[in-house]
């Protein structure tokens, strides 16, 4: 897309495994959340800002497909980025998990919301917050 991609790199740890020795399907929704929580905290959107000014991110939708079985102590690098603006209140953004010889593992839309905690309701998407997440 138009927007800025953001890399964000990891390893797989055991806290991220199954039964089996694969990483759990719930733990790339983990490693997608430390992905975009990288990208606000650069972006100072950090977790006091949010609790200060009763406004953050929620998820509303997420599109996730396994394409690769990931093990353990294997580095990766997520890629995210802003697929589009969907509507005033929810963004599409992309994120794709890659190991390290390039094979994708996992891709994922999510669709975001801007939330207001004091009046429990989503909010118009604002220009700061689309500044953060690699919008022009």
């Amino acid at each position: 897309g138009s927007y800025h991609h953001f890399e964000f790199k990891t390893t797989t740890r055991p806290i991220h495994m199954d039964s089996f020795g694969h990483v759990n399907n719930s733990s790339y929704l983990v490693l997608f959340e430390d992905a975009r929580w990288d990208i606000l905290n650069k972006g100072n959107w950090e977790v006091d800002k949010i609790q200060k000014e009763k406004i953050g991110p929620v998820l509303l939708h997420v599109d996730l497909s396994f394409k690769s079985e990931l093990n353990l102590g294997e580095n990766i690098v997520i890629e995210s980025y802003l697929l589009k603006i969907k509507n005033r209140k929810v963004i599409q953004f992309y994120q794709e998990l890659r190991k390290e010889n390039g094979i994708v593992a996992s891709v994922a839309v999510f669709e975001i919301g801007l939330f207001d905690l004091k009046t429990r309701k989503l909010i118009n998407i604002t220009d700061e917050w689309l500044r953060v997440l690699g919008g022009r």
